[in-house]
């Protein structure tokens, strides 16, 4: 697996498939910041602070005490995690199409938007403890694009991305939602394996 990995970014055509398979996570350490309007003047002004993959979203630094809805508390890429904006793309595959309800906690303010702003979105601009923000709609079996704008004002600082089958009042279980390869990857892969093979026969 390692050297494919290697192989296939050697042709430039692919991340490595720890980064394929993640939700891109990037971080702009600035300040103030106290609503969305700042977090996304943040993202547009340049380059993130830093920029890493997560396979699920549940962070908290736990400064506060405050828990989401889910015990893994994976650590934010900075450190400490007081006042800067985050922005989180990806993908993630629904099996079978139906109704669904997407939910953010968060603590402060986040925007979660499902296959772009005309579709799904649902957003909470302020500063707070932790919140639940959940949207729910029809969903076709297939892959489907989030992006999550979120920023945090000192103190605690969590972020965490879940779904269930049906209402937000269904008895179905909150479950993290996990991240898939994006649209063409796979493709890639394939091009790039096929290139070097071909490469490798002619130096035979």
């Amino acid at each position: 697996m390692k050297l494919f990995n290697a192989l296939a970014l050697s042709a430039g055509l692919l991340l490595p498939l720890s980064q394929a398979n993640a939700y891109t996570v990037s971080i702009w350490d600035r300040s103030p910041m106290s609503t969305l309007a700042q977090a996304d003047a943040a993202i547009a002004s340049g380059a993130p602070t830093i920029t890493y993959y997560a396979s699920v979203i549940e962070f908290d630094d736990l400064q506060d005490g405050t828990r989401g809805l889910f015990s893994v508390n994976n650590p934010w890429g900075v450190s400490p995690p007081e006042t800067f904006a985050a922005k989180v793309t990806g993908y993630f595959s629904i099996a079978t199409a139906g109704t669904y309800t997407f939910g953010i906690n968060h603590d402060d303010g986040a925007r979660l938007v499902i296959d772009g702003l005309s579709a799904m979105t649902a957003s909470f601009s302020g500063v707070t403890d932790n919140r639940t923000t959940t949207i729910t709609g029809f969903m076709a079996a297939g892959l489907h694009s989030v992006e999550i704008v979120y920023f945090e004002n000192s103190g605690g600082a969590s972020l965490e991305f879940f779904a269930k089958s049906g209402t937000a009042t269904s008895t179905a279980p909150w479950a993290l939602v996990s991240s898939v390869p994006a649209p063409g990857t796979l493709a890639l892969a394939g091009l790039s394996l096929l290139g070097l093979g071909l490469a490798s026969r002619r130096r035979a």
